[in-house]
């Protein structure tokens, strides 16, 4: 984890490759890229990431139907032809290497957005070429999934999603925990 300036608001990680459904895929750019966690509703990217993302998760689904997109997201499925899993909907998942070889995995629960009409759609937004961080990681991708920020040596952990271990955050009993 790092801290691109005092005056900066957010903390950063580093990522080094983005997969989906096991397969990296072609980034411009994406040579160990600062990624900022922030409170921003959904993952924000620039334009190049997110059209090499889109386009990846697009193959990864190509048999799922698809229905108009619900802005702001620009590709939705047939939410009646996902399924679904304990993690969420039946989709491939999206792996975020770090600089230190760890991966966190975004499945279905955080990668898709149900948004009624029968479509549920891929839950990150195009933040347009000018983006002054490349990738900004949205609390919806980070719901249910422990996030530790030890600000003091700057290290990050992360679980992945608290639903493939059968619970949750809101569900999730804190004072059964010891340190």
């Amino acid at each position: 984890m790092i801290r691109k300036s005092s005056k900066s608001l957010g903390y950063y990680i580093k990522v080094n490759r983005i997969s989906i459904k096991g397969t990296p895929f072609q980034l411009p750019s994406m040579k160990s890229e600062s990624v900022k966690l922030t409170i921003v509703s959904h993952t924000t990217l620039r334009s190049d990431i997110y059209k090499a993302l889109v386009y990846g998760f697009s193959k990864a689904t190509k048999n799922i139907p698809r229905v108009n997109a619900v802005k702001p997201f620009s590709l939705c499925l047939k939410s009646s032809a996902i399924g679904s899993v304990r993690t969420g909907f039946r989709v491939p998942s999206i792996d975020l290497q770090t600089e230190s070889g760890k991966v966190w995995t975004i499945s279905g629960d955080n990668s898709m957005k149900r948004t009624g009409k029968g479509a549920a759609c891929l839950g990150f937004i195009d933040g347009g070429l000018g983006m002054k961080d490349a990738i900004v990681i949205g609390t919806f991708q980070m719901e249910n999934n422990f996030l530790f920020l030890d600000l003091a040596s700057q290290k990050f952990g992360f679980s992945s999603s608290l639903l493939a271990r059968g619970t949750s955050c809101s569900s999730f009993n804190f004072t059964e925990i010891s340190l």
